[in-house]
């Protein structure tokens, strides 16, 4: 029995709606510690994207975590930057 004009339309509806709900973005998560294991906060992390040189730069909460968010697909290099480390 061959599938009615609506039912097609229905499933390639439900199709599109799956492959519009894609972001095509995503974010990079964290924590920053010094080599005792507390937390480093203020410290600014950039994420530069390998391909393109594009940087993504955030600093860190009280807690020591960051979130970089919005981020193409990609490979990424980490960089942190803290007063009194180097």
């Amino acid at each position: 029995m061959p599938a009615s004009p609506i039912r097609l339309f229905l499933f390639f509806a439900l199709c599109a709606s799956y492959c519009w709900g894609q972001a095509g973005r995503g974010e990079i998560t964290g924590e920053v510690r010094d080599p005792d294991g507390l937390t480093v906060s203020g410290a600014r992390v950039t994420a530069t994207e390998t391909r393109t040189n594009l940087p993504f730069s955030t600093v860190t909460s009280t807690a020591g975590g960051y979130t970089l968010t919005s981020v193409p697909p990609g490979r990424y290099l980490l960089s942190v930057e803290a007063q009194g480390f180097r």
